[in-house]
């Protein structure tokens, strides 16, 4: 290291130990800093992904209803997408409302 004169000096042992220390701290709090943003960053992204499933669910169950309402034929443990008797052959996706992506 240089001095305040400019001259260049030998650092100590026990100013190298001083500085290994110091280094180490801040390596170590950086580290930290990153797993806790990359946490915070999972974390946000588990919330959208429930929140999307669970609308998801709710327009599903929805279009169940209606289409089960609708329909003469329902039979008991059958889904609209398994029954071709209860699935109109001329259905269209723009029955089946849309999702909208939420920011």
């Amino acid at each position: 290291y240089h001095d305040e004169s400019g001259a260049q000096r030998q650092l100590t042992n026990e100013q190298l130990e001083s500085l290994r220390r110091e280094r180490n701290r801040m390596h170590a709090k950086m580290t930290r800093d990153r797993k806790k943003n990359f946490i915070s960053t999972i974390e946000k992204t588990i919330q959208e992904l429930e929140s999307s499933n669970q609308r998801m669910k709710a327009v599903l169950a929805d279009v169940i209803q209606t289409h089960f309402k609708s329909s003469s034929q329902s039979v008991a443990g059958v889904t609209p997408t398994t029954s071709p008797a209860i699935v109109p052959k001329s259905s269209s996706s723009s029955s089946v409302p849309a999702l909208t992506q939420e920011a």
